[in-house]
Formats: C-alpha cells, structure tokens, sequence
C-alpha cells in the first residue's frame, strides 16, 4: 500500500473521530429541542383543556339556572363545583363531553342538586327570605325537615310556609312527643324546651293542649285499683305516648308530670267507683 493511500485512510478516521463528537452533540440538541417542543404542546393542550373545561361548566351552569327556573335565586358560582366535578368524572371515564348530555343528567338528578344548594344556603349562614325558604321546602324537602329550627325563626309570618315545615319536622327532623303550645310543633322536650321556636312552656299550659285530664281519666280507668293507688302515692305519672303509673314505665323513660290536685281527684273517683 503507498504512502498516500495510507495517510488518505488515516486522514479519513480522524477526521470522522472529529465529527463524531459534533455529530453525537448535534442529536442531543435535536432531542432536547423536541422535549421542549412536546412540554409546549402538552403544556398548551392542557391549557386548553382547561379553557374548555371553564367554556363548558359556565355553559352548563347557565342553562341548569335557566331551565331550572333558579336564575332569581342562585348563580353560576353557586354550581360551578358540582358541575365541574360532573365534568371531570365524565373526562376520567373517556365520556364524550357535550353540553346538552351533561344537561340532561342533571335533569335526571335534579333532586340532588336541589339538595346540594339547600345544603350550601344553610351551610354557608345565608340570609333567608320567603322565596328562599319556599325554595328549600318545596324542592328539598328532607333538608327542610332537618333544619326546621333555623328556617322557622326565618318563617315567622309566613304560616304556609310553617305549616309545611311543620309536616317536615315530623317526617324528617327531630320528633319528640309532646307538641309545644306556643309553636305547635312536636318538639318538647321531657323538661319542657321547645327545639323549635325555643320557648319553655309550663306544665299547665302543655297538658291543656295535651288534653291531659282526658287522657288521665281514659288511662286510669284501664288500670288495675293498685296502679291508681300508686299513681295518688306517688303523685306523678310518666307519659310516653299514653298516661302511666310510674311502675309500668321502664327505665323511667317518657315525660314526667306531676298531678294537679284537680287530677288526683280524678283519679279516686275512678277508685271508687
């Protein structure tokens, strides 16, 4: 081999040892670039994935107040969160996600949206008016029951609102056995607070509405002479859904009232008989 060809070959290794450094540097700079590239992409899908996800839950929202009749009561940010997680759940589970879709399942569930805002107005200590109100009454019912308290204080002067509430209460809220004679609601409690409008009625003026002389001479002419005997010792009787010597209440449970002497009257002409 001559000499020339020789050092053409070595010329041509180091020169390719040269370029191979240049070349490697040059591939990592393309890939970087790329990455770079991809980040942006994903980067400004993702934006405008939120962009649209915001589009989306502002027009579905819109048009829930809207066809809901609730665009006087509520706004966009009232609904937003239990729309926008409506969205989401729909994107988790690779749903199409169209307005009108999204619309109609919450036509399907409006009775849980209903509860969700009855819930915030009483979550959040909002102000309360009649149209509110009427608006927790009517529409979410069982919500209403359970925070008849708060919305009876809210409801004086409206007594179609308080006769539904009244309904509620017993349906969904907190029942006691007594009815209070200043509210009328069943909610007295065995030492005589109303959990309702919060007064304390006295224990004439509830066995007057209880009808309680009545229900004392129905109850005692039922009984053994020996229970009317111990009623009289005793000087009180226990109601629990009827009138009871205190030997026939288990674990005392019920309400205490004492005997009036007018009612222990009652009581020995029962005997006597």
């Amino acid at each position: 081999m001559s000499k020339a060809l020789r050092r053409g070959k070595k010329e041509d290794i180091q020169t390719s040892k040269i370029r191979e450094p240049a070349t490697a540097k040059t591939a990592m700079k393309v890939a970087k670039t790329e990455t770079v590239k991809r980040a942006s992409t994903k980067q400004k899908d993702t934006l405008a994935s939120r962009e649209e996800v915001n589009r989306l839950v502002v027009e579905v929202s819109e048009s829930i107040l809207e066809e809901f009749d609730l665009k006087n009561l509520f706004t966009v940010q009232d609904i937003r969160d239990i729309v926008e997680n409506t969205i989401r759940d729909y994107v988790e589970s690779g749903k199409k996600i169209e307005a009108k879709s999204l619309i109609k399942r919450f036509e399907i569930y409006r009775d849980e949206l209903y509860k969700f805002l009855a819930s915030k107005i009483i979550s959040e200590n909002r102000e309360l008016n009649n149209e509110i109100i009427e608006f927790i009454v009517y529409r979410a019912p069982e919500i209403a029951g359970k925070a008849t308290p708060l919305l009876y204080k809210a409801s004086i002067g409206a007594p179609h609102i308080i006769a539904s509430l009244r309904e509620l209460w017993e349906r969904y809220g907190n029942p006691t056995l007594l009815r209070c004679p200043r509210c009328m609601f069943k909610s007295l409690t065995p030492d005589f607070y109303c959990l309702v409008c919060g007064a304390t009625p006295g224990e004439a003026e509830i066995k007057t509405i209880m009808r309680f002389e009545d229900e004392l001479r129905y109850a005692a002419s039922q009984w053994h002479s020996n229970l009317i005997i111990e009623a009289l010792n005793s000087g009180y009787v226990y109601y629990d859904g009827e009138i009871k010597p205190p030997s026939l209440v288990k674990n005392r449970t019920g309400v205490l009232f004492h005997l009036s002497t007018k009612e222990k009257n009652i009581l020995r002409e029962i005997l006597n008989k």
